[in-house]
């Protein structure tokens, strides 16, 4: 909007709210008298009362005709109106009434909504005040309902529900108001107009019509609703207003409006008035007829049309004098009518045409045409308006239908032949054309597939029928004709067999009529039946056109027909069988399957179809056989005999060359009655071939399957129930096993089919009892060929789901099989290490090896899984997915289960220590993981749901849990294998029972009397598992602890290298009471304890003792040095000195079966733990207080422990710790204590570099860790050695070798990074971690000598081409490392492996760009990669170089701020250093004098290091030659990239050259600077007093003093 607009709309709205005229001056007077509410000229409100400027302000704004400004005014009004606490003032609801209406008209759809929005906000804030405003607002607010879009009449109702918030309300809303709604109709109706709403100085014409026409629709669906929603007595209050509104010619005339929308919304008016009772009175019917008939027939209704017909025919049936009576147009009735159709469907519905025919159906005859010409004319403008060329195609047959329909009305009221004559020249060209199609009369032809249905109803007229018995004869002729003239052609032979079709129909037709002559109408076809016959005969089946004709005919033919037909069966229909008119040949032959020679007839052509092989064959037996609907078992026996040996020769065809089943299919599937003849034979055949054939082939023959599921699925369901059929479900399983994934998908996908067909099966029973045999035989043998569990746990889940077993015990594994199954496990070795993670600890000793006769024969599947395993995770998954409450478990199943879960825990703590799988991979881990943990759930499930003699809370009844757990304790007493899984799992259940259940200490006696009587037994198992699983609530029992003392006391006393085996077993059983209470050694007498503690350390220097002994002595120890902390003695350094000997004497961890050294290093190192944390202890005590032998001991031994625990972390291991638990937790228990080892202990660095290598996470991190540590403390000596020995630094051999391969991306292929990186990967990157710890605190030279070293042997490219392949720059995808701290690393902080992996190959480019730059940017140069080049670029740029960027000029600020002042002549003054960070440069200046200073720009790219730094001047006193000058800049920006890009390097180097050229020279005798403003030194020397000058200068002087003398010595100036 341009200012002088803005002022003059501002101008214009001054004036109208100043409320003196309106604003259109003496040209608006035509509207002072007539102007409303909704009008644009309608007076404005006064503002002058409202208190708030920000009110006015919006008021003001929302007389602005700007649709912007106006929704801005209502959204500030709203924030205004919400916001205040105070009631809405009486000026601003008085203001908003006024303006409200014509702002909810408004052009702008937002304007609209938020006008409808406000309205209802400020009534909901005023509350009953507003009820006086509201019949002003209540016409345009309910209009808001039906307005012409969507989201306004949302905004509208929502409004009102806000108010008036119940249905109740708002109709009562309606009755109140009513009077005040028909006054807002009137006056739309009667004073509105386009140019009462709209400015036309600032609205298009358009837009002004547009905003007419949507208030006047709303106006008349708001009386509308009005008229519908009242109750008679509220009309009748107001009977007056509603009749002068109905009887308002202005109302009606809305019917003809030129806007679409209003007419529709009219007629729909229309209909409601004409059926509402209340307004039947009211209506005035002439006027109505005058509108609607006389006007609306002749009016354009395009859009409204339907409308328009379905109220024109309301009209009529309310009043039919509408047509006559009433009628007052100057034209007739039928003139009107006739222009009416003439004009078409008007863009109507489909149904307009049937309307239309309805109309004439009930117009009154007396406005119909009475004679042939009129009705004709009406017909003709009928016809042309259905087949215009803008009337939708799918229109025309309906309009045809009504055409025809209007003609037998029309007909219907005329006189003598006139009917006749009519029909014949208006109706039965459709007909004719309609048979015989001609181009000449295409104009009669019906497009539409419905086109018969026309035609039908036509003959069903009786004159229409008349007149097509009159022309029959010539049409048979005529079709004759055509069939005799017919060629070989398709075209031709389709024409013919269409007219065939459609002339048999007719014939149907016309006999059907019951005043038909039949016997004539049959004597005039039989030319087209001989005509037929003969040309079949001749043309040898070729013509099928023919054949056809006499496959239509033949269900209509009657007596001589008939016989010519059964003649032409028996004589020729086998031999012209087989030919193109097989299809209508065995339609003629089945119109006579009740004849005698039908059998005959069909089994010739068979035998002929059979025999002659043929392109057409398939096809013609597939039309042949479903000819037979019943056949008999004799008749079937017969077909099998000629049918079968043919299809099974056409399924081996099809299964050797990957064919169609389509045509087989197509033959089953043809005729019931024949298929069950061959079916057997094919499906047998197929499922044979399942299990012998090709993978291509199998494929195909699954593809057979699935084709007869889909077409025939009752025939494969009754296949099933044979005994055939009873092998293709194991078959279907075990093919869903393939290995071919499209095989075992097909065979998924058809085994859920078949499953399907046998839950429908009538003996569905039977059916699901099978497939629990085979379920149950599937978990009971493993095999090669076994059905995966999987498999099987979805069988078993489809049988519960389908109701088919009462539960899913009915299908667990058999209790027998599954206790056999477990028997060879049990005749195995246990690994003595499990005394690390069992429950029951060091009792794994006292496992009794098996005998070595014994033969272990395990099934396992073809995964390897055995078949305990199979029946465990098959029960396991039943169980949790089948959520079956109705179970009846028995205790076996829990004890079988738990008994084998322990048993898959220990093969997943030491890989293959059980054999209960043999493949171990990451996927069988993670299925393994996922098992016990599911088992585990079930059980604990169980066991909180069982009944507990301790709890006194209701649970699900489990008895079978106890019963459980009793023959778990039972099965424990012995020292067997399965003794000790059984003494695991019961200890297992009972912790987990005591601890969900609790414990009454009611029940202590009875556990006491337990503990004495199993003391006394000494069965097996039994005292440990029961030590254990009632640890808690034995902690009170006094007869444990008086145990205890005495088996301290008999272990005293005992000699334990005599007598070992006892020794271990005593040893075994003090550690499980000392281990699970934790008080019960405070109860020992000290004395009694002390000379105990003596004795066991007397034990471990004993050598002749084994591991197992050792460990469980330091286990002893661990639990009593704590309650003897304070007592002295010699024992403190014994233990130390055992602990010193055992460590140091390791030369390596081998994994031996049978040992326990692992235990035993755990338990030393737990002892070493225990003793410090006591030393720490006694540490903190006052001095005289303190054990002084303890901490003497620990003084002396400290560094020898410490080398200890060093040396076993470079002990070589070959055995990966990942597949091995026990070894795990003591590598990771070793290095949490090698971490906390003093530095000045690690000595011979260079034997911890192998184990970054090592196959222990664990270890490899420990080894880094002090490497990392230690490597930057010795750089110091290096770099002093350096210098002292005058020799280059060099890596060390045994660290470059670490990184001297560097892994691909093809070798990562088959590495997992789900858990962890994979560990040699880790090792080669803290090998490089490890290199760039060597730059740290290394001088100058070291670090250059550093470089050399690995440009010599070329490590960084392999390291580099691997970093970026594996961030994604070779594909072009870098990964964003924004969320790195890429400065620092620290290992396994990130969840994602691959995230950590991403984040140490960044952190180790950062690093080789901080100490490597110039031999990574070499890499970037010589990068053959394109694209990686690019990416690179680009990635550093964003990601790398600003923080190298940042660190370089880190590094200059720092320098510049230690420089000393230098005052001496022959020393070069400090450079003035000036950083500007955000544009990544600074600026040097090097003093010249007091007033100058020589100045250098260094700007280091986006792209540093990989771009070298660049190197400017602004300076334009240079003191030098230019040529010079550029060469010290060159020479600064090549120290700088030769110098590892140091920019102090290249400052100091470009001091040295400026500092160089100034040294000597002297200040200008004349200005007292060194460089002139010309930027010269001082050259111009005099010979007398030897004072040097500038020359500009000396020229200044002479010209000034008017001479040539020195300025000093005033002689005459000699250059000297």
């Amino acid at each position: 909007m341009s200012k002088r607009q803005f002022k003059a709309q501002a101008s214009s709205s001054r004036a109208a709210f100043a409320g003196s005229s309106t604003p259109f001056g003496s040209g608006a007077a035509a509207f002072s008298n007539s102007t409303s509410a909704l009008s644009y000229i309608n007076e404005l409100p006064d503002l002058s009362s409202i208190s708030d400027a920000n009110t006015i302000v919006a008021f003001k704004n929302l007389s602005k005709k700007d649709s912007i400004t106006k929704g801005k005014a209502l959204e500030d009004l709203q924030s205004i109106l919400t916001s205040s606490e105070t009631e809405i003032e009486d000026p601003v609801l008085e203001a908003w009434t006024n303006i409200y209406p014509r702002t909810s008209i408004d052009s702008s759809r937002r304007v609209r909504q938020l006008a409808h929005s406000t309205q209802g906000q400020i009534s909901v804030k005023s509350g009953k005040r507003i009820a006086k405003y509201l019949p002003t607002a209540i016409g345009p607010w309910l209009a808001g309902l039906y307005d012409n879009d969507k989201l306004v009449v949302k905004t509208a109702a929502d409004a009102i529900q806000q108010v008036f918030t119940t249905p109740e309300k708002r109709q009562a809303l309606w009755k109140a108001f009513q009077q005040s709604i028909l006054e807002h109709c009137q006056t739309v109706f009667d004073k509105e107009s386009a140019q009462t709403l709209s400015d036309e100085r600032s609205v298009s014409a358009d837009e002004a019509n547009a905003k007419y026409y949507r208030v006047v629709t709303a106006a008349i669906g708001l009386l509308s609703n009005l008229v519908s929603s009242l109750k008679e007595e509220d009309y009748k209050k107001h009977t007056a207003e509603y009749e002068a509104l109905l009887q308002d010619k202005k109302l009606w005339e809305n019917a003809l409006s030129e806007d679409p929308a209003v007419r529709r919304a009219m007629h729909k008016t229309t209909r409601i008035l004409l059926q509402a009772e209340n307004t039947k009175t009211s209506i005035d019917v002439a006027l109505m007829s005058t509108i609607y008939l006389s006007k609306g027939l002749d009016s354009d209704q395009t859009g409204s049309a339907s409308e328009y017909t379905e109220t024109v025919l309301s009209l009529t049936d309310f009043n039919s004098a509408v047509w006559t009576n009433h009628w007052s147009g100057k034209n007739t009735a039928a003139s009107r009518l006739k222009n009416f159709v003439k004009r078409g469907s008007q863009g109507a519905s489909l149904n307009y045409w049937s309307t239309v025919s309805k109309i004439f159906s009930v117009v009154p005859a007396e406005a119909l045409p009475a004679n042939v010409t009129e009705a004709q004319d009406i017909l003709k403008a009928f016809f042309t308006g259905v087949t215009k060329k803008d009337e939708p195609k799918a229109y025309i047959a309906a309009g045809l239908r009504s055409y025809v329909q209007v003609a037998g009305t029309l007909s219907t009221h005329l006189s003598e032949k006139d009917p006749t004559l009519l029909l014949r020249d208006n109706v039965l060209p459709l007909v004719f054309q309609y048979i015989r199609p001609t181009p000449e009369k295409s104009k009669w032809d019906i497009p539409d597939l419905r086109s018969a249905e026309v035609v039908l109803d036509a003959i069903k007229m009786r004159n229409v029928a008349i007149a097509v018995d009159q022309e029959w004869p010539t049409m048979s002729s005529q079709v004759a004709d055509d069939i005799k003239q017919s060629s070989e052609e398709k075209a031709s032979q389709d024409r013919i067999g269409l007219e065939g079709e459609r002339y048999s129909a007719i014939l149907g037709a016309l006999l059907k009529i019951p005043s038909s002559n039949k016997i004539k109408l049959q004597g005039e076809a039989k030319p087209v039946v001989d005509e037929a016959i003969r040309v079949c005969q001749t043309s040898q089946g070729k013509h099928y056109g023919a054949a056809a004709v006499l496959a239509s005919i033949t269900p209509i033919t009657q007596s001589s027909l008939l016989a010519l037909l059964k003649d032409f069966v028996r004589n020729d229909l086998a031999s012209l069988y087989l030919s193109p008119s097989y299809e209508q040949l065995a339609t003629v032959l089945v119109r006579f399957e009740n004849e005698d020679f039908f059998e005959a007839v069909w089994m010739s052509t068979l035998e002929t179809v059979l025999q002659t092989p043929s392109e057409i064959q398939i096809p013609a037996l597939k039309h042949l056989l479903a000819q037979r609907h019943t056949i008999s078992d004799s008749q079937k026996q017969a077909l099998r005999r000629i049918l079968a040996p043919f299809l099974l020769q056409q399924v081996d065809a099809v299964i050797e060359s990957d064919g169609d089943w389509a045509p087989i299919m197509d033959i089953i599937n043809t005729s019931t009655a024949a298929s069950t003849a061959v079916v057997v034979d094919v499906l047998s055949k197929m499922t044979e071939s399942l299990l012998t054939l090709a993978p291509n082939e199998v494929s195909t023959t699954l593809s057979g399957f699935r084709a007869i599921s889909k077409k025939s699925s009752s025939v494969l369901q009754n296949f099933l129930s044979t005994s055939d059929g009873k092998k293709l479900l194991p078959d279907m399983l075990l093919l869903t096993e393939s290995s071919d994934d499209a095989i075992a998908q097909s065979a998924s996908d058809l085994n859920a089919i078949l499953h399907s067909l046998l839950g429908d099966a009538p003996h569905s029973a039977d059916a699901g009892h099978s497939i629990v045999e085979l379920v149950k035989d599937g978990l009971s043998e493993a095999g090669p060929n076994s059905v995966s569990v999987q498999t099987l746990v979805a069988q078993a889940l489809s049988l519960i789901t389908t109701k088919a077993v009462p539960s899913a015990t009915h299908l667990l594994p058999p209790i027998p099989n599954w206790s056999a199954a477990l028997v060879p496990f049990f005749n195995l070795s246990i690994p003595q290490d499990f005394a690390i993670a069992h429950s029951l600890a060091s009792a794994v000793y006292l496992v009794q090896p098996p005998s070595s006769a014994t033969k272990n024969k395990i099934e396992r599947d073809s995964e390897g899984y055995s078949t305990p395993l199979r029946m465990a995770l098959y029960t396991t998954r039943l169980l949790s997915r089948s959520r079956d409450e109705n179970l009846g478990l028995g205790s076996e199943v829990y004890r079988l289960l738990a008994i084998t879960l322990q048993i898959t825990n220990d093969n997943l703590s030491v890989a293959g220590s059980t054999n209960l799988w043999l493949i171990y991979n990451d996927e069988t881990e993670a299925e393994m993981t996922e098992f016990v943990s599911e088992c585990q759930a079930i059980l604990t499930k169980w066991i909180h749901g069982a009944e507990f003699p301790s709890s006194e809370k209701d649970h699900e009844n489990h008895d079978f849990v106890g019963a459980a757990a009793e023959a778990l304790f039972e099965s424990s007493s012995s020292l067997s294998l399965q003794a000790y899984y059984s003494a695991q799992a019961y200890t297992d259940t009972m912790t987990e029972l005591i601890e969900f259940h609790g414990w009454q200490s009611r029940k202590n006696s009875d556990l006491d009397f337990q503990l004495r009587s199993l003391r006394k037994e000494k069965e097996g198992f039994k005292l440990l598992a029961f030590l254990t699983a009632y640890k808690v609530p034995l902690t009170t029992s006094t007869v444990l602890s008086r145990y205890c003392n005495e088996i301290i006391a008999d272990l005293d006393a005992f000699d334990i290298s005599s007598n070992p085996e006892e020794g271990l077993q005593q040893l075994v059983l003090l550690n499980a009471i000392l281990q699970n209470q934790d008080t019960i050694a405070g109860t020992v007498a000290k004395q009694r304890l002390v000379r105990f503690v003596r004795k066991v350390v007397g034990w471990l220097d004993d050598e002749t003792l084994d591991d197992k002994i050792l460990a469980e002595s330091c286990r002893v120890l661990c639990a009593l040095l704590p309650a003897m902390s304070d007592m002295y003695g010699e024992h403190w350094s014994g233990i130390l000195a055992f602990l010193v000997s055992f460590w140091t004497e390791l030369d390596s961890l081998q994994l031996t079966a049978g040992s326990a050294l692992i235990p035993a290093l755990r338990a030393s190192l737990s002892l070493y733990v225990i003793i410090r944390g006591l030393k720490n202890d006694e540490s903190k005590k006052d001095e005289d207080e303190r054990n002084d032998d303890l901490l003497e001991a620990w003084a002396e031994s400290e560094q020898a422990t410490g080398e200890g625990l060093l040396n076993m972390v470079k002990l070589p291991r070959e055995f990966p710790d990942e597949m091995h638990q026990p070894l795990r937790i003591f590598n990771m228990h070793l290095a949490r204590q090698a971490d906390r080892v003093s530095l000045k202990y690690l000595k011979n660095m260079e034997d911890f570099y192998p184990q970054l290598y090592t196959p222990s996470r664990s270890i490899q991190e420990a080894a880094y860790t002090l490497l990392h540590k230690g490597i930057p403390l010795k750089q110091e000596q290096v770099s002093l050695d350096a210098v002292l020995e005058k020799k280059a630094a060099r890596l060390p051999d045994e660290l470059l070798s670490l990184v001297l391969e560097a892994p691909t991306m093809k070798g990562l292929e088959n590495a997992s990074f789900e858990r962890v990186m994979p560990l040699q990967l880790r090792g080669y990157l803290f090998g490089w971690m490890l290199v760039f710890d060597h730059f740290q605190n290394a001088s100058f030279k070291v670090k250059a000598d550093y470089v050399e070293n690995i440009k010599e042997d070329g490590h960084l490219i392999s390291f580099l081409d691997f970093t970026f392949d594996f961030l994604g720059h070779a594909r072009g995808r870098p990964v964003d490392v924004s969320k790195f701290d890429i400065t620092t690393y620290v290992p396994d902080s990130l969840e994602s492996p691959t995230k950590d992996t991403q984040w140490l190959l960044t952190h180790l480019y950062y690093l080789s760009l901080t100490y490597l730059p110039s031999l990574c940017k070499n890499w970037w140069l010589e990068c053959s990669s394109r694209q990686k080049v690019i990416s690179v670029e680009s990635w550093t740029e964003k990601f790398i170089s600003p923080l190298i960027m940042s660190n370089a000029l880190n590094t200059v600020e720092t320098w510049s701020k230690t420089q000393e002042e230098n005052t001496a002549s022959d020393e070069p003054p400090a450079i003035l250093i000036r950083i500007n960070p955000r544009s990544s440069e600074l600026s040097a200046s090097y003093p010249m004098d007091d007033e100058s200073s020589a100045t250098i720009t260094i700007t280091l790219p986006p792209t540093f290091p990989l771009h070298l730094a660049r190197v400017t001047s602004p300076s334009t006193k240079l003191a030098v030659g230019e040529k010079r000058w550029a060469a010290w800049l060159r020479n600064t920006q090549g120290v700088i990239a030769f110098s590892n890009n140091s920019i102090v390097d290249g400052i100091l180097a470009w001091r040295r050259n400026v500092f160089g050229a100034l040294k000597g020279q002297t200040e200008c005798a004349i200005c007292y600077a060194v460089v002139g403003e010309d930027g010269k030194l001082p050259q111009k020397k005099c010979r007398t007093c030897r004072n040097s000058f500038h020359g500009g200068c000396l020229y200044k002087w002479f010209r000034s003093s008017s001479g040539s003398t020195c300025p000093l010595c005033r002689n005459n100036f000699n250059y000297g």
